[in-house]
């Protein structure tokens, strides 16, 4: 009698362990170049979340170091993060199309096209960098 029930409570205790570290382990890494759709991204457009001015820009040096920025880190998906998206990037191709949406949240969370990832790198500091040099007057673009 005793067999039975301790085959059972091992059962259900392997069971148990592997559905915990199935939610457990990241899932597959992912480059920037991986997520991004193919096309060239020519604009940048961010909509600020706290004082919703409109920023842009059409700089290739700017738009570059931007997705070099994105390419320094690897990204793995993750559950949805509710305090993701206080504002949010847009880059657009030559024909003036969207090809991607980005927003930031805590943690190295990122929303990419409504798609939630983790960054596995650090890059919060060079992110903030590029943002306080983008979030600039003369990219501000008044009436939208």
């Amino acid at each position: 009698m005793r067999k039975p029930i301790l085959a059972c409570v091992i059962l259900v205790l392997v069971v148990g362990m592997m559905v915990l570290c199935k939610f457990q382990l990241p899932s597959a890494s992912l480059s920037f170049d991986e997520i991004l759709p193919s096309g060239d991204a020519v604009k940048i457009e961010y909509r600020h979340g706290g004082n919703g001015l409109l920023y842009e820009t059409e700089d290739k040096t700017e738009i570059n170091h931007f997705i070099q920025l994105l390419r320094a880190t690897s990204y793995s998906k993750t559950k949805p993060n509710p305090w993701t998206g206080s504002g949010s990037f847009r880059l657009y191709d030559k024909e003036n199309r969207e090809i991607m949406g980005l927003s930031f949240g805590p943690k190295q969370d990122i929303q990419i096209n409504g798609v939630y990832y983790q960054m596995t790198n650090e890059i919060n500091d060079r992110l903030m960098n590029f943002f306080n040099e983008f979030l600039i007057d003369s990219n501000v673009i008044k009436g939208k």
